[in-house]
Formats: structure tokens, C-alpha cells, sequence
């Protein structure tokens, strides 16, 4: 369980991760088309994440605006518990979050982490990795959801491993770079 884990247990870190070790296994395992489906949910899981940690810090730079304080300079990274991510930001932006690629809308989801890019230093604003969805190997919106209600072998394992792939990039620029600077702890 992260620290950006919510009263009804919705942990999209942790999620993000869960997806990728189950969809590394399913791959091996030659399940090709649920390793596929499971690395759409990283990415979805871990741009959730971005969204949602980017909103908090936001809301934190617009309270102290308010108060007329000055906030620890964005540049520097964070401590591993940064005020930021006080639970009285999370509420609001975990609904950010969840709100965000209703549908499993990644191209909207991905759309939606760049948000943050004008309130946050460029560094932070990293999180967001640059996706161009029609360039990813699961950028068809359609064929990613619908091949859950699909019969064993629609997914190539060509596809599954660039899937897999794919998403193993999204998360280590998303979530693992989080993880290393503090700002999500498990």
C-alpha cells in the first residue's frame, strides 16, 4: 500500500505495480491476451497516479498563494513526506484522478497529466511522461478494452510483449521516478 492510498483502498501506485508483475507473469506464462489487457491498466493506473499527484501539489501551491507562505521551491526535490501530500489534498484529487479517462480513455487520462506542466517546475513536471497515444502499441482505445470480451489468442505475442514493454516504460517515468524522489512511498 502507498502513501497516495485511499479510504476505499483504491492505490493506483500500488495497482500500477500489481498490474505490471501480473502482466510480466502472464506473459511468461504465453496468457498473451491478459498480459496485454493488464499492461492498459499500468498505464491507466500510473497516469492516474501522475494526475493525482500533480493536483495535490497544485492545490498545496494554491493554499499557500492563499495564506501568502512560501512553499519549499518545486525545483528541490521533495522529502519523503512532503505537505504536499497531506490527506487533506488527497480526497480532492484522488477524484481528479478518477474523474479523468472516464472509460479507460487513455488518450484523455494522458491529455489530462500535462495539466500541471504551467503550476509546477520542470522537473516535477516530468512526471508526465510525453506520450503520443497514437504512437503506443495500445493507443486503439477500442481494441484495449474490448479484448476482455474476446476469446484466447486476439493478442498477438508480438503485441503483448510491446504492450507489456510499453507500459514498463510508463511506469518506471511515471510511478518509479515518484518512488525514487520520495514523493510516493510504499
Amino acid at each position: 500500500m502507498s502513501n497516495l492510498a485511499l479510504g476505499n483502498k483504491d492505490d493506483y501506485p500500488a495497482a500500477a505495480a500489481k498490474h505490471l508483475d501480473d502482466a510480466s507473469v502472464l506473459l511468461g506464462a504465453k496468457r498473451f491476451d491478459g498480459a496485454g489487457y493488464l499492461a492498459g491498466y499500468v498505464v491507466e493506473c500510473s497516469l492516474r497516479s501522475v494526475v493525482m499527484v500533480g493536483h495535490m501539489l497544485k492545490l498545496a501551491h494554491e493554499e499557500a498563494n492563499e495564506k501568502k507562505r512560501k512553499l519549499a521551491p518545486m525545483h528541490v526535490k521533495p522529502q519523503p513526506k512532503p505537505s504536499a501530500l497531506d490527506s487533506k489534498f488527497k480526497r480532492v484529487a484522488s477524484g481528479m484522478a478518477r474523474d479523468q479517462g472516464r472509460d479507460h480513455d487513455l488518450a484523455e487520462l494522458a491529455k489530462a497529466t500535462t495539466g500541471y506542466k504551467d503550476v509546477l517546475t520542470s522537473e516535477i513536471a516530468d512526471y508526465a511522461p510525453a506520450l503520443e497515444m497514437a504512437k503506443l502499441p495500445f493507443g486503439d482505445k477500442k481494441r484495449f478494452t474490448d479484448i476482455r470480451y474476446r476469446a484466447e489468442g486476439d493478442l498477438s505475442e508480438g503485441d503483448a510483449r510491446a504492450w507489456v514493454e510499453e507500459a514498463k516504460a510508463v511506469y518506471n517515468a511515471t510511478i518509479g521516478v515518484m518512488i525514487r524522489d520520495g514523493l510516493v512511498l510504499r
